[in-house]
Parts: structure tokens; sequence; C-alpha cells
């Protein structure tokens, strides 16, 4: 099937926007009677592959507000139809205006809760930036995307935890990624200036192959980003970005310590 208004790209998929019509059409009436939207998702995949299980397990998990719904998998293809969500990335809306505390305090929330409901599938996002969390139309509240094929896979660099460019990723990579969101959302983008390696001497890591040999090779890139000691409303949370992997909270007990810090859960 030909699709038309293409929503997003990446280097897997192509997402298209469509009507509850065309998304019936895709994958039967059934799919699409349980939910009320008038448009969808469909995430096409620029080499369509057979549905293997990692696709089957995501689109038979139960819904969570804060990871985008799989309603229905082609199996033959690999094909997706998705949620729509129509309030574009959460990158897009800090790029538009500055995030207050208590907004980043929120979306944070957001991204832990929606990650806890991963991990309790067994499902590693491997990818956890700013571009892949959407904001929903009025509401505002954040969702992941991007979670629908089996990692390891590599990530957005500057989000990278140590041994997932080494290619051992975990649960606790994704801690890494969400610990560089925070700063990010404190207008602190991660490896975004010179990393001190610790014995005089300075190293540009703006570009991703300097980043990834700096994050896998270099002990002193185990300490995190230069900007976690900018930190301000997420000081108490830096530590999962410190170091070894063992060390680093798990997103249950992250949620815990951001349930104790009073922050709300929706704005």
């Amino acid at each position: 099937m030909e699709w038309k208004s293409a929503i997003g790209r990446g280097s897997e998929a192509t997402v298209y926007r469509v009507s509850k019509s065309t998304a019936s059409r895709m994958c039967g009436s059934a799919c699409t009677s349980t939910s009320c939207a008038k448009v969808f998702a469909v995430r096409a995949l620029h080499r369509p592959t057979p549905c293997l299980r990692h696709g089957m397990m995501v689109s038979a998990m139960t819904r969570h507000p804060h990871v985008a719904s799989v309603y229905a998998v082609e199996e033959a293809t690999g094909q997706m139809l998705l949620e729509y969500i129509g309030g574009g990335t959460l990158a897009a809306e800090v790029q538009a205006g500055a995030v207050s505390d208590v907004r980043a305090m929120c979306v944070m929330g957001h991204i832990l809760h929606g990650l806890c409901h991963l991990h309790s599938y067994g499902c590693i996002h491997g990818d956890i930036n700013p571009s892949n969390v959407l904001v929903s139309t009025g509401s505002r509240a954040c969702k992941l995307v991007d979670y629908f094929t089996a990692s390891p896979r590599l990530g957005a660099p500057a989000y990278m935890a140590p041994e997932a460019v080494r290619g051992e990723t975990t649960c606790l990579s994704d801690v890494w990624s969400c610990g560089c969101v925070m700063l990010w959302l404190e207008g602190l983008p991660p490896w975004q200036r010179e990393a001190d390696l610790g014995d005089g001497e300075c190293v540009i890591i703006r570009e991703a192959p300097a980043l990834m040999y700096h994050l896998g090779c270099r002990a002193v890139a185990m300490h995190g980003p230069p900007e976690r000691k900018l930190a301000r409303v997420f000081r108490a949370f830096v530590g999962c970005i410190f170091a070894d992997p063992g060390w680093r909270s798990s997103v249950a007990e992250l949620l815990e310590e951001h349930a104790d810090a009073g922050a709300p859960s929706e704005l």
C-alpha cells in the first residue's frame, strides 16, 4: 500500500499519518474499533522484514499513558499501526522556548513511568533522547516512541551509555540516557564542550565518531558528561550517569526519588 503524509523518517522506517478508514483497511476494523481516535500512524520499514518475537511482544503490551501504543503489526512486512501523537517532539517543545523547572520534573516523570512500563516487559528502549519523546496535543503528556525494534541498537551518541557504545546495552543503559535528558532539560546539552581527560589534556567531542570513541574507550567518560556538575533541578538524580552500570539506580528507584521530590505528575 502506498502512503502519503509522512510525519517522520528514521534510519529504519518512515512514519505516516493515516485516517481511521485507511487504518481499518490495513488491519481490519477490530484493531481500530477500540480507539476513538480519528487518525493513526503507520510505521513502514524501508526494507520490509517479517515481524519476529519482539514486534509481536510490543503489540501485545498493555496500553500505557506514557508509551505510544502499537495497535497492530503486519507479520509479513513488520509494518505497524501506531497511536498518532500530534504535539510534536520534546526536542521541538524545548527549541520553541525555555522549559520551567516544574515542567522539566513533570516531563522526566512521564519518561520514567513509560520506561518502567517497557522494562516490565523486558523491553530495552536503547535510544532515549528528546526526539524519541512525543508530546500529546492539549494534555502535553509525554510518550515514548521508537522502541519498536529489538535492542541493542545504535542510539543518539550524545545520550548513549559507555557500555551501549560497546554493544552491551541493558536496562541500565536507558537509565544513563535518562540522565543525559535531564541535563538537556536544564539547558545543559550533554557532551557539547571539551572533556577533561584527567591528565591536563582536553578533547573536543562534539562530533559523533569522536564522542563514541571517548565513551567506549576512555575511563573518564564513565563519570558522565562534564555538564553534570552544573545540574540544579536534577542534582539528586545525576548519579544515574556515573561510573559502572551496577552503581546506577533502576528506573523504579528513580521514580521513588522523583515522587519524594514532590514533582507534579501532569503539566
